[in-house]
């Protein structure tokens, strides 16, 4: 199994936001006291349709909020308990990403997008990486307008 891995610069991925009626919400040590039970409704949503060992669970989520990781979810804006995607963020760094099959047309593409443009970093690049065997990942980070590193 190899790494497939992306490093562009920010300014070169277009600027867009989620579809009308769904919005994303940045967790970290600051907030995230106020959203109990997230990490759990995260991980059911994502254990409904994959089953992966790898996954990420409670206590490892604690450690990265707790070490400055943010969390990315995007929710309905008239459902704020039924998360939609996720995705991870270590500095400039983009990792765990899961969108659910039930979200609109194009929104993991215009999730990836405007979490991008709000992540707070000094950097100018945004990267990221996925197995070579999740083509899924690859075809979004393309769509995204993410650039492979050869």
């Amino acid at each position: 199994m190899k790494v497939v891995y992306y490093k562009t610069r920010i300014a070169d991925i277009p600027s867009n936001s989620v579809p009308f009626g769904y919005t994303v919400l940045k967790f970290n040590k600051y907030n995230i006291h106020k959203w109990s039970g997230l990490f759990t409704l995260c991980i059911e949503l994502f254990y409904s349709e994959r089953e992966w060992n790898k996954m990420w669970n409670i206590e490892e989520a604690a450690t990265r909020i707790k070490t400055g990781d943010d969390f990315y979810v995007m929710f309905k804006v008239t459902d704020l308990k039924s998360p939609i995607a996720y995705l991870w963020v270590k500095g400039n760094f983009i990792y765990n990403v899961f969108v659910h099959s039930s979200k609109p047309k194009n929104s993991s593409v215009l999730f990836m997008q405007e979490v991008i443009h709000t992540v707070t970093t000094e950097e100018k690049y945004i990267e990221w990486n996925t197995d070579d065997w999740n083509i899924a990942a690859m075809k979004l980070w393309d769509k995204v307008g993410a650039k492979k590193i050869i």
